[in-house]
């Protein structure tokens, strides 16, 4: 279904044909709310991007080198010695390392602190285009009418019952909207299950 159709059929189970309580754009908000959290409960958005390493530089923040809003880290490819890096957790580093975080070299393995922080070990010793990064992200909103979210169809009713439980919130119909977001609830849990499954040698680590 495009943006339209969705808005179309959102006004539909809200029985308003015309702008009189909710305009396009609040319907449209309620769908892209409904976008961004599948995306964020699915992680289904696969993104790759290539990121410079700095000299003696371990941590790179990937809520400002990556274009878009990054949700997880799925793989790290080294492009200087064509070899996946390992995932860790620090504090194998620190047991043992004595002052990794000083320690040069290609990276060989890689970790995340907090939310976007990324870290390489051990840290490069010069300036290189050299980290090729596979990531989950949020897609852009859907803003043109002919827009269609790139999930299959049977999980695109989700964003809409998502809108009618936002939307339906508004109007005070609360048990109407309860009813919405479970099918929603339903519809997100099915296609993260779905999104689990899917599974390709590309998105393997150890080839």
């Amino acid at each position: 279904m495009t943006l339209q159709e969705m808005r179309t059929e959102t006004r539909r189970y809200l029985d308003e044909a015309t702008n009189v309580f909710f305009t396009d754009q609040d319907i449209d908000d309620a769908l892209n709310d409904g976008w961004e959290e599948l995306a964020d409960a699915a992680e289904w958005a696969e993104r790759e991007a290539t990121i410079t390493l700095k000299t003696h530089r371990t941590y790179y923040d990937l809520s400002t080198v990556l274009a878009d809003s990054f949700l997880s880290l799925r793989r790290c490819w080294n492009t200087q010695t064509q070899r996946w890096l390992v995932p860790v957790d620090p504090r194998e580093l620190d047991e043992g390392y004595r002052q990794w975080e000083l320690n040069t070299g290609p990276p060989q393995k890689y970790f995340i602190r907090g939310l976007w922080w990324l870290g390489v070990w051990p840290a490069p010793p010069a300036d290189s285009l050299g980290l090729r990064i596979y990531y989950t992200a949020v897609p852009p909103k859907l803003t043109m009418n002919s827009a269609e979210p790139a999930v299959p169809i049977e999980y695109q009713q989700s964003l809409i019952d998502f809108a009618l439980g936002r939307l339906l919130a508004q109007e005070r119909e609360t048990k109407k909207s309860i009813q919405h977001f479970k099918l929603y609830g339903d519809l997100e849990a099915e296609f993260a299950q779905f999104v689990d499954k899917r599974q390709g040698l590309d998105r393997i680590d150890v080839l």
